[in-house]
């Protein structure tokens, strides 16, 4: 690890946005010496492989154009939409931007959303890290507060749809995984697909703060196509605000039904696991209005928690 603030990656590379830049001239601007600033771009091509080269002359540029966030654009596309009531606090990098709105609940107002350039600690569920790709992917964190007596259980489950209809709107196919990552479907969407698999996942915090319920709700998304990150963003906000209000005001039972229905293995034979021990097998039939999953086999119907189980689709078909 460096002896200097990472932040000074996301520096360099808007640095290097304008076009070639000479050692002598970024290792200026970023207030280095020329051996930090090698090390840094090094450090830079380790995260993304030839994402910075040298030019002539020792001068240093980008191998490709880079899609930086902007507030001010996000909040544009969201006031037509009468939701002008997000703040939008944007870090270059941070470690976890659930760490951070965890970290800062004092200075930040309900319905904030901290987002990164590059989050280099991402959690997922358990010890699972969440590895974003430098000013591509989304890595983002929304931060409620509700009344006490509201239940924050759900959310995980609820964000899980919001992110669904997200990727429909873009055309793309995917289905949820218990209890709330998001999977392409056969490939994903119209035309090429550089991956399968997972393709965003979601971790959720919650607690009391000065007599309020606070929840902060973590979303990653592999940005593999190319969408716009500001478009993107704003298009997430919109959606997460809707399914928040549906269930503020019906509760879970509709959204439920949208979770089933686009649920990744509904009716499919699964393993769920408790630290790589296997606790059941058997036919996922069902999901319950407290989002505990139905599995039945020849022993009967048992309802789970998500917790720190993890679960395993045993059959496709």
């Amino acid at each position: 690890m460096f002896g200097y603030p990472m932040l000074g990656l996301i520096k360099c590379l808007k640095l290097l946005s304008s076009g070639c830049v000479s050692l002598v001239k970024l290792a200026e601007d970023m207030g280095f010496n020329w051996l930090q600033m090698l090390e840094l771009i090094a450090k830079t091509n380790d995260l993304e492989p030839g994402l910075v080269k040298t030019g002539q002359n020792c001068s240093f540029c980008l191998t490709r154009p880079i899609d930086w966030l902007d507030p001010i654009e996000v909040l544009n596309e969201l006031r037509p939409h009468g939701l002008d009531n997000y703040a939008i606090k944007l870090l270059p990098e941070v470690d976890s931007t659930n760490t951070y709105a965890f970290c800062n609940l004092n200075n930040l107002s309900n319905r904030t959303i901290v987002v990164a350039e590059l989050q280099s600690g991402g959690r997922g569920r358990g010890d699972k890290r969440w590895i974003s790709k430098i000013a591509t992917d989304l890595t983002v964190s929304f931060l409620y507060f509700f009344p006490l007596h509201f239940s924050c259980e759900l959310l995980p489950l609820i964000a899980a749809v919001a992110v669904n209809r997200l990727l429909k709107q873009y055309r793309i196919s995917n289905y949820i995984k218990w209890p709330n990552d998001i999977y392409l479907a056969n490939g994903g969407g119209d035309g090429f697909v550089p991956f399968n698999g997972k393709i965003a996942g979601i971790l959720l915090q919650s607690g009391i703060h000065c007599e309020q319920r606070f929840v902060i709700i973590g979303i990653g998304i592999n940005n593999s196509f190319s969408w716009c990150r500001n478009k993107l963003l704003a298009s997430l906000v919109a959606h997460m605000e809707h399914v928040v209000q549906e269930y503020s005001v019906f509760g879970f039972a509709m959204l439920r039904q949208e979770w089933l229905d686009n649920c990744l293995h509904y009716n499919k034979t699964v393993k769920l696991y408790h630290e790589q021990k296997l606790i059941t097998s058997g036919l996922n039939t069902d999901l319950t209005l407290e989002g505990k999953l139905v599995v039945k086999n020849k022993n009967g119907e048992y309802e789970y928690i998500s917790g720190s189980l993890s679960l395993l689709i045993d059959d496709m078909g």
